[in-house]
């Protein structure tokens, strides 16, 4: 049932829409082991103005710590809004990621996402955001600055952007180019409830939220509407962080790979660049530091990009040109990186040969 907008935001609580309207967005929200958390989540959440309806979608994947009773009772109190799943065993651990399942599952006309150890500080966000999507038909995804803080909820920075990528960063993301050498943070963005093919290597990654990213690109560009609406928890308990260097590095890899493999044929060159610049970086620096695993693994994903674009000659052979150009950028990488090491080299025995002299 289509709704009629509100004369002005109100709390999304307080809100009574008739019965099977469809809301116009879908909160998806995941959690597991946020008990200390999960309530400052959904009270953002319900604290949100709109002049629409929402509702909002929670997956508890089995938590043993309570998490699962907080989320009963929010649902005891807006069984309106809020469609919770209590998941019996884990699903995360037997492959199956909930994020997607409740995307698929959500009626809305746009998406929001934020984990359940994160949460929104401003009643307005999604209200901006979709009026944002509403008036810039060529976007398909905006998002927002946000920023970190501890699992006390001391801030530890002002800005995520900032803090991991600097000030450079541009405000539009034009294409996936721009897009995959971006930071969106995951809990800001809201885009439209567009068909996202998962492929199988992309069900099977730790890095759901850049996978997504690349699949959305070819709906259009992605915006930050230049605010700060919201804040990253960092804590020990987190999936990333609970990764050492080593397992993040795989997990990413692997992620670039999915994305090289799966996404459309119109961006498969840019995300082979991506893979094949990331995979010869880690292989070197786990050849210096004699892993042999992270190494083979590294060198066969820098080989497996070389295969990841030859998928462009499926778009068009009018492709050829710029695949070719794309193989050579690819097979220049180690060239690229050895000379630059002999150029570094070559300053530091220059300037001490300098100070040697000095002296």
């Amino acid at each position: 049932m289509d709704y009629k907008p509100l004369e002005r935001p109100r709390r999304i609580c307080d809100q009574d829409w008739p019965q099977n309207t469809r809301p116009v967005v879908s909160i998806v929200c995941i959690t597991y082991q946020h008990f200390d958390f999960i309530a400052r989540a959904i009270e953002g959440f319900l604290n949100q103005e709109t002049s629409f309806p929402v509702q909002i979608l929670i997956n508890d994947d089995a938590s043993t710590d309570g998490t699962a009773d907080i989320i009963r009772d929010y649902q005891s109190r807006y069984p309106q809004i809020i469609k919770a799943t209590l998941q019996s065993d884990n699903q995360y651990s037997k492959g199956d990621k909930p994020a997607r399942r409740l995307r698929e599952s959500g009626d809305g006309e746009f998406i929001a996402y934020c984990e359940g150890d994160d949460f929104w500080t401003h009643p307005l966000k999604l209200e901006q955001q979709v009026n944002y999507l509403k008036s810039h038909p060529n976007v398909v995804l905006c998002f927002h600055d946000v920023y970190s803080v501890d699992s006390n909820g001391c801030r530890l920075n002002d800005s995520k952007i900032e803090a991991l990528v600097g000030r450079g960063q541009a405000l539009h993301l034009i294409n996936y180019d721009a897009i995959s050498t971006s930071l969106i943070p995951t809990l800001s963005i809201v885009f439209r409830n567009l068909p996202v093919i998962i492929g199988p290597r992309g069900r099977n990654i730790t890095n759901g939220d850049a996978y997504l990213f690349a699949m959305l690109a070819r709906y259009g560009e992605m915006h930050n509407i230049g605010t700060t609406m919201g804040a990253h928890r960092r804590h020990p308990g987190g999936i990333w962080t609970s990764l050492d260097a080593l397992g993040q590095s795989l997990a990413h890899l692997k992620t670039l790979t999915a994305i090289a493999w799966e996404i459309d044929l119109g961006n498969c060159q840019t995300a082979s660049r991506n893979l094949a610049e990331y995979a010869w970086m880690r292989f070197w620096h786990s050849v210096r530091l004699n892993r042999r695993l992270g190494s083979v693994t590294f060198a066969r994903a820098y080989f497996v990009s070389f295969f990841c674009c030859l998928r462009c000659l499926r778009l068009s052979w009018r492709k050829v040109p710029s695949l070719i150009a794309t193989e050579f950028w690819i097979m220049g990488i180690p060239l690229r990186f050895f000379a630059g090491a002999i150029r570094r080299n070559f300053k530091r025995r220059v300037c001490g040969q300098r100070t040697n002299c000095g002296h």
